[in-house]
């Protein structure tokens, strides 16, 4: 009951739980040793000399008392905290030997050196071919590796970007250009067609330019004929943009009529509405041009050595 009241009145802040023996032989040392004691000690005696009294060999220093009466207590506490120590060892150690003697002793009895052997000889045996086939695997993807870096001047580890990153950058910029393309073209189309004909575009825009940024990486290749293909993806990715820019561009103003004409506010809008778009393509250019190492082919045939390494290490 007096357990429960104490816990009660700790947890309420009346009252505080009490102290371990340790938690007291510290709490004594550092009172002890602090700079605190040391600078009233040395208060006191210059207090002392002060007053006319000199403090010859033999003579008690003013402060001794009190620093006797705190050294026994830490003393004492210490004394507390080794005892509780040794009993709690001794605890463990008569455990350990009561393990050692009962429990302990009759499992590892039962179980042989030649047994344990046998065991791991038979899932050694079950295991190999497996392994033997990884290695061998592993061996040819290094090799092929090693070729392809020598043949390419390659003297460096591939670039492993994080592809998931792209998609969330991408997926983002489509969002922003649909929004944006549907705020205009709500002005010229009835909602939902014109929310089709913004997603629509958007998407055209930011997937098709990360899939040409991703393939403008074959403009590193050592190929002149590769490397010729590859800057071609540039030209691409530009009649890409402005196309979407002017196709956008033509439906609002032939959604207009004849009275509607190229009016400053249209022409406003559609250089904005293009502007937009330029600026999400070639953010998504250049985010499909750093979705793998910037040589063609170095980065999954890096990867398929690392899967089969880890493959090798887990098993």
């Amino acid at each position: 009951m007096k357990s429960i009241l104490r816990k009660i009145a700790e947890f309420f802040g009346f009252s505080s739980a009490p102290k371990s023996a340790r938690e007291e032989f510290e709490e004594m040392f550092r009172l002890v040793s602090s700079q605190k004691r040391l600078d009233e000690c040395s208060k006191m005696a210059f207090q002392a000399i002060q007053k006319g009294g000199a403090l010859a060999n033999g003579q008690t220093h003013p402060y001794e008392g009190t620093l006797k009466a705190e050294c026994i207590k830490a003393d004492a506490a210490l004394s507390a905290h080794r005892v509780e120590e040794l009993t709690r060892t001794f605890g463990d150690a008569s455990y350990l030997i009561a393990q050692v003697h009962g429990g302990a002793g009759a499992q590892l009895a039962e179980a042989s050196a030649h047994a344990v052997e046998n065991q791991i000889a038979a899932n050694i045996s079950q295991n190999t071919p497996a392994a033997d086939r990884l290695k061998e695997k592993l061996v040819e993807k290094e090799r092929e590796l090693h070729i392809f870096k020598g043949a390419n001047g390659l003297q460096r580890t591939a670039e492993q970007p994080a592809k998931l990153n792209v998609i969330y950058y991408a997926l983002t910029f489509a969002v922003i250009e649909a929004i944006a393309n549907f705020w205009f073209l709500k002005q010229s189309f009835f909602p939902p067609v014109a929310l089709l004909i913004a997603l629509a575009l958007a998407g055209l825009n930011v997937g098709g330019n990360v899939w040409l940024g991703n393939r403008y990486r074959e403009k590193n290749h050592i190929d002149t004929g590769r490397s010729t293909a590859g800057k071609r993806n540039f030209i691409y990715a530009v009649a890409l943009i402005l196309g979407i820019g002017l196709v956008i561009a033509w439906a609002r103003y032939d959604s207009q009529g004849p009275q509607g004409g190229l009016s400053s506010n249209f022409l406003i809008e559609s250089i904005v509405l293009m502007a937009i778009g330029v600026a999400l393509g070639i953010l998504a250019f250049t985010k499909g041009y750093g979705m793998d190492d910037p040589f063609p082919g170095f980065g999954p045939l890096s990867r398929s050595v690392e899967a089969l390494q880890g493959g090798l290490g887990s098993g």
